[in-house]
């Protein structure tokens, strides 16, 4: 798989001390979320991208990796679940990093300086375009996973703008973010889902410009 650094270097998408969201294989407090994502894409009414949003470790990368592993063809333990086993062919290749369909877009390592970066830089963000131009790896879905959008430097959010607007055939963004004022720094006309990843609480809206309605009529826009 084509990721901005290999295992062997600290991951900036990772916690100390907690398994990866790729390595994590369950989930409390999503279930709706979880349910209306797989409604979408059953029902054939989800947009290219979806943007996950909420406070730090409410579980938005663990969330966006199982709808991934959804996606990729890994096969669910229960209908109308995003629940996977650890052995599943997929889940493994996923966790390993090996699967050639998946683009991570995070904060590098420097090797240089021995340390993380402190934002994601224009030259990781361009690294999007040669993924999405060249021969997909494998069929079916091609997976991109920004993590998290709050990293990205200004140049770095330009630079992805096009690719956001006019993704190819069979392409889906997993935007991550915890602040969601800095919507305001990106605009396109593509369409886009965003569910707000706090606990029991669940919003969706399909523009980039969230009104201030109410959480039942926005969950009535997707029904």
């Amino acid at each position: 798989m084509r990721t901005i650094e290999t295992e062997t270097f600290p991951e900036a998408d990772r916690v100390d001390g907690c398994p990866h969201p790729r390595e994590t294989y369950s989930l409390l407090g999503h279930e709706a979320a979880e349910k209306i994502f797989i409604r979408a894409m059953t029902g054939g009414r989800s947009h290219h991208a979806w943007l996950v949003t909420g406070v730090k470790g409410v579980g938005k990368a663990t969330l966006v990796y199982r709808m991934a592993r959804y996606l990729l063809g890994a096969s669910q333990l229960l209908g109308g679940s995003l629940d996977f086993s650890p052995d599943d062919p997929v889940v493994q290749r996923i966790a390993s990093l090996g699967h050639g369909n998946i683009f991570i877009l995070r904060r590098p390592y420097d090797i240089k300086t021995k340390k993380l970066k402190s934002e994601i830089p224009v030259a990781e963000a361009r690294k999007l375009k040669d993924f999405l131009t060249q021969k997909p790896s494998e069929t079916g879905w091609r997976i991109v996973i920004i993590d998290s959008m709050d990293e990205m430097n200004r140049n770095a959010e330009n630079s992805i703008l096009k690719s956001l607007e006019e993704p190819p055939e069979k392409t889906m963004f997993f935007l991550i973010l915890a602040f969601l004022s800095l919507l305001s720094t990106i605009s396109f006309n593509g369409g886009l889902i965003v569910i707000f990843a706090q606990r029991f609480q669940i919003a969706l809206s399909k523009r980039l410009e969230i009104s201030k309605m109410s959480y039942s009529r926005k969950l009535n826009m997707i029904r």
